[in-house]
């Protein structure tokens, strides 16, 4: 038995809930982000910068593996109280790219130590679209996000949700001269951090396969903010909007699965300079 790729998208995400100290200040969505080194692979969790701003602290709860199969979910999980250091998170180095990784050695460690392994699906550099494929993509795709919209995941069994929706401008065009697209979807405070991707399955046989599926599937992007229609009757775009004071457009901004690469050299950086990864 083998996951499907549909489930390994559910496996690739977890809620992040942020606390400064004992005080809660939001919760956000992040995923398993794979890279490669040179003395083999690590796993980070990458999300928005803004969904961990002024935290010190972050609660979530991974799946247990396994034991007699690692490559499958045991149905349990566990809960982690990680006490977030600075030195912990890595930032995109251009300031208005919303995208961060934290550090998951010492968390992968203290379960190691706690008798089990983590089970994840990681995200990772092959699935992002080289600018060949971003130019050959439709003016609309279809395209799902996996993430924990207000907070909200089935609790019982650890998971996230999945949204299906359209892009609203073209994957192959810079959205107001940035690196970024909009999705036509609900995406509410909690969905930032959210990876999206295009999943379609296909007859073609001239799909992309991952798996023994026949499909194309990419990894997208990842949301970071959606405009909002204020009181005033403004179009705002909040990246932790209060719905109170204004109303969702069903819109969601993206930024390209491209600044990965970005991203992934700070990392690289990071790990030539200390071996903290």
């Amino acid at each position: 038995m083998s996951l499907s790729t549909a489930e390994q998208m559910l496996y690739s995400t977890l809620m992040l809930t942020a606390f400064n100290d004992d005080k809660q200040i939001g919760t956000g969505t992040g995923f398993y982000w794979g890279i490669q080194k040179d003395d083999g692979g690590a796993i980070l969790i990458a999300t928005n910068k803004h969904v961990i701003a002024g935290a010190n602290r972050l609660k979530f709860s991974f799946h247990i593996a396994n034991r007699e199969n690692p490559a499958l979910p045991s149905g349990d999980f566990y809960n982690i109280d990680f006490r977030m250091r600075e030195s912990d998170v890595i930032n995109h180095p251009n300031p208005d790219i919303d995208l961060c990784a934290i550090v998951f050695s010492g968390i992968y460690q203290q379960s190691l130590d706690c008798g089990f392994r983590i089970f994840y699906k990681a995200i990772t550099i092959d699935m992002v679209p080289t600018a060949n494929e971003f130019n050959n993509f439709d003016a609309i795709e279809d395209v799902v996000m996996i993430g924990c919209p207000n907070g909200l995941v089935d609790t019982v069994n650890n998971m996230p949700l999945a949204r299906r929706g359209l892009t609203a401008t073209s994957l192959k065009r810079d959205y107001e001269g940035s690196p970024d697209f909009m999705v036509d979807m609900a995406c509410f405070p909690g969905s930032s951090g959210s990876p999206v991707f295009l999943f379609e399955k296909t007859s073609s046989l001239h799909a992309p396969m991952l798996g023994p599926e026949r499909m194309r599937f990419y990894f997208l992007g990842v949301l970071y903010a959606g405009p909002m229609i204020s009181n005033e009757g403004k179009i705002v775009f909040a990246r932790q909007p209060s719905v109170s004071v204004s109303s969702m457009m069903h819109l969601g901004m993206v930024v390209k699965s491209t600044e990965m690469h970005e991203l992934n050299r700070a990392i690289d950086l990071k790990a030539r300079q200390d071996g903290n990864i």
